[in-house]
């Protein structure tokens, strides 16, 4: 069995989106919070046009996903009016 690397996530988030979550997995397939998660990020990386396993296997070039907050990368985020 090959072993696969992965990191651990330790991430606070706040009350109502943990119960929106839990209510998630009661109503859903998901057995896990871990899993659900896993599935969540998963689809907006799709969204996103990024393949994880082809970030992973390119890890040796430099870094092509840019941070949320980079300046060049919010042309699509909602204005306030």
């Amino acid at each position: 069995m090959v072993k696969k690397e992965a990191a651990t996530w330790n991430i606070q988030v706040p009350k109502a989106l943990d119960k929106a979550v839990d209510k998630a997995i009661e109503e859903n397939w998901h057995y896990t919070k871990t899993e659900f998660i896993r599935d969540a990020v998963r689809e907006k990386l799709k969204t996103l046009g990024i393949n994880p396993h082809e970030t992973v296997n390119n890890s040796n070039r430099s870094p092509s996903i840019k941070h949320a907050n980079s300046p060049k990368q919010n042309t699509k985020r909602r204005t306030k009016q």
